[in-house]
């Protein structure tokens, strides 16, 4: 029998990195600034840091039983019928995820870039290329995740430029909206973070340590948490809070 394709612990960093970094990264800025204001920065930075205790919870739980995804150890911990249940809204969820996905990206594409081209267009081509990776195997997939990580590296050359523009006064006094704004800002941003919840399926299939495992879905949502902090703290740095409204 053909033994199931497994991936590394660095194949497992890019796929969650990639599967938490969406098209919502270009309206970060202003989803956070509604409730946190100029202090949105630490809004992110803590929702990064409640995210990455909810990986560490995943990473116990999948640690107890290493060679099981969550489809095959739910029913064990909680019975049939709750274990199918939860297996069905975790299923569900990454559902919804890809259609909000798919729709803000409809949205940017064919809105802003290409407005005179239909939206079928732009949907049929993305299902398409979802649908060639998905019927390939895990290890096929987490390649192209590596491939396309590399692009990453272009949003740090949108915004060098910016950096003269700083503005440091804009973001002072520090915290001075409050801690219920920005735990707000940081409850809403916690969607942006979605993604990481992937690590409960490829777990079994990643080969490596546990320690190994846990530096992979560690390190990616910290290296997201920084990018997004970052991309709030620039937004905050350059635009007054008017033209926040406008972005």
């Amino acid at each position: 029998m053909k033994s199931p394709a497994t991936i590394s612990p660095v194949q497992l960093f890019f796929i969650l990195l990639q599967t938490q970094i969406g098209v919502g990264l270009l309206s970060l800025p202003y989803t956070v600034h509604e409730e946190a204001g100029k202090d949105g920065w630490i809004a992110v930075l803590l929702a990064g840091l409640f995210v990455q205790g909810g990986i560490a919870l995943m990473w116990l739980l999948s640690s107890r039983f290493p060679g099981l995804t969550l489809y095959d150890f739910a029913p064990l911990l909680v019975g049939r019928i709750i274990g199918t249940v939860l297996t069905m809204m975790y299923t569900l969820f990454f559902f919804a995820m890809v259609c909000h996905q798919l729709s803000m990206f409809l949205a940017i594409s064919s809105n802003w870039a290409f407005p005179r081209t239909p939206h079928l267009v732009f949907a049929l081509l993305s299902i398409a290329v979802a649908v060639y990776l998905v019927k390939e195997n895990v290890r096929v997939m987490a390649r192209f995740h590596v491939l396309a990580s590399f692009l990453l590296v272009s949003v740090l050359f949108v915004f060098l430029p910016l950096i003269p523009h700083f503005e440091i006064q804009y973001l002072l006094p520090v915290a001075s909206n409050g801690v219920e704004a920005i735990m707000k800002g940081s409850g809403k941003m916690v969607n942006a973070f979605s993604g990481f919840e992937l690590l409960l399926y490829l777990y079994p299939f990643t080969e490596g340590s546990k320690t190994a495992k846990w530096k992979a879905a560690a390190g990616a949502n910290a290296v997201v948490t920084v990018i997004y902090t970052f991309l709030a703290f620039v937004a905050s740095a350059v635009f007054v809070p008017k033209e926040m409204k406008l972005t």
